[in-house]
């Protein structure tokens, strides 16, 4: 990611601040959008609220360190490579 670009949720995700990312998604029809986390590679584990209804493109692709996801039944499309090159 350039770094002049401000990404609220890649900031929260590169602190491990599940917090922050609750409160990010708060919004009832919220969006993980495309490549929204991608290369976020000190990202460990995230709990994906039941306001999220769809998980973009690419979203979590590259997240290296990423071992667990937890989501509700709220999401109700993931997209193309969302989890691509995670352990």
């Amino acid at each position: 990611h350039p770094s002049f670009i401000f990404k609220p949720l890649y900031l929260a995700s590169s602190l491990n601040n599940q917090e922050l990312i609750n409160y990010l998604f708060s919004h009832k029809g919220a969006v993980v959008g495309l490549k929204e986390f991608s290369m976020c590679t000190k990202l460990k584990e995230i709990s994906i609220p039941s306001t999220v209804t769809s998980i973009g493109n690419y979203a979590f692709w590259g997240c290296i360190s990423l071992k667990r996801i937890k989501m509700t039944s709220s999401i109700l499309s993931i997209g193309d490579g969302a989890f691509r090159k995670c352990t």
